[in-house]
């Protein structure tokens, strides 16, 4: 097995977004779709995933009339893309549950604060 070499996968954003795509899909999804999930015009998509066919770590699938895109799981570096992905998304998560949270606790602090003011009105006004 070949050393595993980041700086093949994720030289560039196009490459990043691009693997990220095809890694969490379940199953082959055509360029278009790569496309719209990227961000990405379709000649980036396109010629990010020509280098990686090349690189054998994405392969190609035809369905009917329709060629769809999916990572190779045989690939000897798969395993450590897909979990650099998967370790990324969780990453992300927690930082978005943190936020979360943090918005949560503001917006029970102000929702307490206009309790708190309701009640002092409405004692005033006996």
């Amino acid at each position: 097995m070949s050393a595993f070499e980041p700086s093949q996968y994720f030289s560039s954003a196009a490459k990043v977004k691009v693997l990220e795509a095809i890694l969490n899909q379940e199953e082959g999804i055509p360029l278009r779709h790569v496309e719209y999930i990227s961000g990405l015009n379709v000649t980036s998509v396109s010629r990010t995933l020509r280098k990686f066919q090349y690189q054998r770590i994405i392969r190609r699938k035809k369905e009917g009339n329709r060629i769809l895109f999916l990572p190779n799981t045989d690939h000897p570096h798969f395993l450590y893309l897909r979990d650099m992905f998967l370790i990324s998304n969780k990453a992300q998560l927690v930082e978005r549950s943190k936020d979360y949270t943090k918005d949560a606790a503001e917006a029970l602090g102000w929702a307490n604060e206009a309790i708190e003011s309701d009640r002092r009105r409405r004692e005033r006004n006996r």
